[in-house]
């Protein structure tokens, strides 16, 4: 979902989020988007070389640029709003690995100070620490940001880190499935369309090779998997 900047977004109180059947999440606060992941994304990677929970610090003008923005009044404005909802969201994530049972709650952003000299700002962004088993190997989704950024479409963005979960072949899929996951407000003919349009875009990348709806199941084929499909040109 795409929203301007200053747009009121809906509130979520307790919200559950549609999920695989081993997550449980629900969301405190208001709805963040693709755009949100993106600078949440940015900012793990700024704390990549130090210890989690120490302060990272940046200016907007760098978080925008490194975001491949221009570093104009309205991107920042952006990156600005994104890292307050990020502070004020609140997630509840509970999930199952064998035996074993975890839940984080917590803000995707746990603090930020930032101060500001005329044109020039400084930010510091700290980030919980209990972050830390969410973003081991085998629980949080790895892919090319480099990829990520030569997609135009927020629904693009999102399957490329949706297929990024699935380790193994990924199973045929309902389009109002993949269409509740996404959390999109875009009726299910809408949505049909745009989703052949970003799984375009995914083939002209690379991140496919192939795609079909048939019965009105997704399928895809990713390089180095067996098989072959052909656009499905259904309306």
């Amino acid at each position: 979902n795409r929203y301007g900047i200053g747009v009121v977004r809906p509130y979520r109180d307790n919200a559950q989020l549609f999920s695989m059947s081993s997550f449980e999440i629900r969301v405190d606060g208001y709805e963040t988007n693709v755009f949100d992941a993106d600078v949440h994304a940015q900012l793990l990677h700024y704390q990549r070389n130090q210890a989690v929970g120490s302060s990272i610090w940046f200016s907007l003008r760098e978080l925008a640029e490194d975001l491949d923005l221009a570093p104009n009044g309205r991107n920042l404005q952006r990156v600005r709003e994104s890292i307050e909802r990020l502070r004020d969201t609140t997630i509840d994530l509970r999930f199952r690995q064998g035996d074993a049972f975890y839940q984080y709650r917590g803000q995707l952003v746990l603090t930020f100070f930032r101060e500001e000299h005329g044109s020039q700002d400084r930010w510091a962004v700290e980030l919980s620490k209990q972050l830390i088993p969410l973003l081991a190997p085998g629980t949080q989704a790895r892919y090319h940001v480099e990829t990520d950024r030569r997609l135009k479409s927020n629904l693009a963005k999102y399957l490329l880190r949706f297929y990024a979960t699935q380790t193994q072949a990924v199973f045929p899929m309902k389009v109002d499935t993949l269409r509740k996951f996404t959390g999109t407000h875009m009726p299910i003919r809408d949505f049909r369309r745009a989703l052949k349009e970003a799984l375009d875009e995914l083939q002209e990348v690379g991140v496919v090779t192939a795609w079909a709806i048939e019965d009105d199941k997704v399928r895809i084929v990713r390089p180095g998997e067996a098989g072959s499909l052909t656009h499905s040109k259904e309306a």
